[in-house]
């Protein structure tokens, strides 16, 4: 079932667009990938289905907040501490990255962030180290939000409930209350409908406590 959605409707600041997209750019309205701002509505499609719709009306804000915090990294660091070229390395990787994000690659985002992580520890650039870190953990969050919003359209509430405690781990490590308070609500809701549907057993009730071991999402 084709996903439509409308970021620039949702978002308050064109400065979180750009952030992902780049300048005169967006979100497609199938996909999560950036297109030019003239070929994508900026309403919601009259051909989106009511599951489509309602899956889509909570998460706009979320995906427009955690796009607005990533951070394109500058190599700061002294050139005598940066010997085998980590520093440029890791600005390089660190590109990869928001290309990725532009693209909806948000895995190979990930990657591409943790290894620039990895490069400005090496070069001794903490800073960018630490906004690389905070870059990877938003480009998992956008996959896990992608995967809740996909499953929650096509009336699987067990992995849109799953995927939306991950992103909500995410949101955690991120330090944004803000964002975990709406991601709750947003499960919150999932859950109300799942129960009216008869299927409230496959749902991760919001009040469990959450956490990523060895990769996967253990919640209790």
């Amino acid at each position: 079932m084709a996903l439509t959605i409308s970021l620039f409707a949702a978002w308050s600041a064109p400065a979180a667009a750009d952030s992902i997209c780049g300048p005169g750019k967006q979100l497609a309205s199938n996909a999560w990938a950036c297109v030019p701002e003239s070929s994508v509505s900026r309403s919601n499609s009259s051909n989106n289905t009511a599951a489509a719709i309602g899956a889509a009306a909570g998460i706009l804000g979320i995906v427009g907040a955690l796009a607005g915090q990533l951070t394109p990294t500058d190599n700061v660091g002294q050139a005598s501490l940066d010997t085998k070229g980590a520093g440029n390395a890791s600005r390089m990787m660190n590109r990869s990255g928001f290309l990725n994000m532009q693209k909806g690659n948000f895995s190979r985002a990930a990657t591409a962030f943790k290894l620039a992580a990895e490069s400005a520890r090496k070069a001794q650039n903490w800073d960018e180290a630490t906004q690389n870190d905070k870059n990877w953990s938003i480009a998992v969050a956008h996959g896990h939000l992608q995967a809740a919003v996909k499953a929650e359209t096509k009336g699987d509430v067990r992995a849109a409930s799953k995927s939306y405690h991950a992103a909500i781990v995410m949101a955690q490590t991120i330090g944004d209350n803000d964002l975990v308070q709406q991601l709750q609500r947003h499960n919150d809701d999932l859950v109300r409908k799942a129960k009216k549907a008869g299927k409230a057993g496959e749902t991760i009730p919001t009040g469990s406590q959450c956490a990523n071991v060895n990769g996967v999402l253990r919640c209790q």
